[in-house]
């Protein structure tokens, strides 16, 4: 074993004085490449070349890449340049894993992925981890895009890692919903084959003209005329105004549902809406209607009224719709939260569409992000300090847990560790690592004998989790390892059984 190790290329650090080496092993993985660290394995030679100069490597931080692109002491290494392990033939499968060569470890690595708890015991880690689930998201993804009567256009806002990105296009979406021009680069960097719907309602016209023209995105959403005009006037060339654009108008619908309701800030409604779909269809594009009903939408019958309301004002404006998107709002479980499955989502939406008479060309199209992203990657921390109910981790609201500190949101949690806990659970106030005091977050029902040195694992913040995190407090160093997966199911019963 200490021959192989010896093989691998590494570059020493000057973080901590510690040695990094990143080890890919076993590449194939349901004829895609799982991505260890960002970007993925089959960008490292894109990235090599972007990094030679500075202005390159601003250009990748400026396009959302995560944190771990920009550490000098990682080197990735092409898992087909590796020699070959006795026994790995076996387990291809299981895909690319990392081990982290500063950390004194006794996994072989010839046996593929390892659980989240022999991460935390034997590389007992002392930043917080990101542990990959590419199983669970294969999974979701496939089920969304067989299910989905239309094109499923991933809602990149929620994850933008490009491992998630290539995961998801080798599942079979295809489309994304873009909401800045970042985004816009970020996707088709790491997939240029997509398509692309820029889909916030209002943009710059250098954003405007740098998608259409460099990056061939046709098409655009809008609540305004103004927004309308910038657009025409952004995509002109000397011959004239294009006439290649897809337009969605934001309709304003009701969030009655939903546990964040998105009315608020974009949309239109009544005449306003209809004047402004009549000049979109002036403009010789083609016509499309897109709502959002909110973000993880917990009852019945809002998609059906956003497509009852989508109809009703195509109809009175004499309009011909040509595409209708229904958003996002496909919601997962959290702790105390049981919505509505995708699948029964789904089927509101189908029989809400094929109930009214739209135009038989009119194309249908869904914005998911949550639930496709949410069981992505789950978030190893480590407990620092145990003070009564309260309990300081390494990461909190300025890194990944922004979400569970400004919007309360719960996650499934569980205590790592080979022997089972004592006693049932207790609610603990969870405390991250800078100084702010409003860093907290809680309280969440955990092991009553939780003490300093263990490791929690964290479920679902693969939507709106490492996308959020900030550098305040220097507390941004993050690791990243594929793991073995668990069916989410499983986590979510272990967990109500341990309460």
């Amino acid at each position: 074993m200490a021959s192989f190790w010896n093989k691998i290329p590494f570059r020493p650090s000057t973080n901590n004085g510690r040695t990094h080496r990143i080890e890919a092993l076993q590449a194939s993985f349901l004829g895609w490449i799982v991505p260890t660290l960002f970007p993925s394995i089959s960008q490292t030679k894109r990235y090599e070349k972007l990094c030679d100069g500075k202005e390159e490597q601003r250009d990748l931080t400026e396009a959302g890449c995560c944190k771990e692109q920009q550490r000098p002491d990682i080197e990735l290494v092409n898992a087909n340049s590796l020699p070959s392990i006795p026994g790995s033939e076996s387990e291809s499968r299981n895909g690319i894993h990392a081990l982290l060569g500063g950390y004194q470890t006794s996994l072989d690595c010839s046996k593929g992925r390892y659980t989240s708890l022999q991460i935390a015991n034997d590389l007992k880690p002392e930043s917080p981890m990101t542990l990959i689930h590419p199983d669970e998201t294969v999974r979701v993804a496939r089920s969304f895009v067989t299910k989905f009567q239309g094109h499923t256009a991933y809602a990149v806002k929620a994850n933008d890692s490009p491992d998630l990105l290539s995961i998801l296009s080798t599942s079979g979406v295809t489309w994304f919903d873009v909401a800045s021009i970042k985004e816009v680069r970020l996707v088709l960097r790491n997939l240029p084959e997509a398509t692309l719907c820029f889909m916030n309602p209002v943009k710059s016209e250098k954003a405007i003209k740098e998608a259409y023209f460099a990056h061939g995105v046709r098409s655009f959403s809008l609540d305004s005329h103004d927004e309308l005009e910038k657009i025409l006037r952004s995509t002109a060339t000397a011959v004239g105004r294009a006439t290649d654009l897809n337009l969605f108008v934001r309709l304003r619908v009701l969030s009655r549902n939903a546990k964040l309701s998105l009315e608020s800030k974009f949309g239109v409604s009544g005449q306003e809406a209809r004047l402004l779909l009549q000049a979109v269809q002036v403009s010789n594009n083609q016509v499309g209607v897109c709502f959002h009903v909110g973000s993880q939408v917990m009852g019945r019958g809002d998609f059906a009224a956003g497509l009852q309301q989508a109809y009703s004002i195509t109809l009175e404006a004499e309009v011909h719709v040509r595409f209708i998107s229904v958003g996002g709002g496909f919601a997962v479980k959290y702790p105390d939260m049981e919505p509505p499955s995708t699948s029964q989502h789904l089927d509101e939406i189908h029989n809400a569409f094929q109930s009214l008479p739209f135009p038989p060309s009119t194309i249908l199209i869904a914005e998911p992000g949550r639930c496709l992203s949410a069981w992505h990657h789950s978030m190893l921390l480590r407990v620092e300090k145990r003070r009564g109910s309260a309990l300081y981790v390494n990461d909190g609201v300025y890194g990944t847990f922004s979400d569970a500190g400004r919007l309360n949101w719960p996650y499934f949690t569980r205590l790592l560790r080979e022997s089972p806990s004592t006693g049932k659970s207790k609610p603990f106030t969870l405390y991250g690592p800078t100084c702010d005091t409003l860093d907290k977050f809680g309280p969440w029902n955990l092991p009553r004998d939780v003490k300093a040195g263990d490791y929690l694992e964290v479920f679902g913040l693969g939507a709106y989790g490492s996308v959020m995190r900030t550098r305040f407090n220097g507390c941004d160093a993050y690791e990243s390892m594929v793991v073995q997966d668990e069916p989410i199911d499983l986590v979510i019963e272990r967990y109500y059984q341990s309460r």
